[in-house]
């Protein structure tokens, strides 16, 4: 299956988690460093399709990766990088 063959070309140990979502167009993508339950730095790296970097994040984006934070066990990961791609709402 496509996990399967996603594993052995990314290197992805049985004990990491990976999400798959249904295929939707993506209008930016933020980047968060967690530490202790605590967004430590974020920023966008994508938007729009285009490579552009910058310190802002969107609310909801911010408000998910808090959401995530405090929420995962963080007995099992310490320190770790959380990816959040925004969607445009379908109407």
């Amino acid at each position: 299956n496509y996990l399967s063959l996603y594993k052995q070309t990314n290197h992805i140990e049985n004990n990491e988690m990976v999400f798959v979502s249904n295929t939707k167009q993506i209008s930016s993508e933020h980047r968060f460093i967690v530490a202790n339950k605590q967004i430590v730095s974020h920023s966008t790296y994508r938007y729009n399709g285009i490579l552009d970097i910058r310190i802002d994040v969107p609310q909801p984006a911010l408000d998910l990766a808090h959401q995530v934070a405090i929420n995962l066990n963080d007995e099992i990961y310490d320190v770790y990088t959380l990816d959040i791609a925004m969607i445009e709402s379908e109407p």
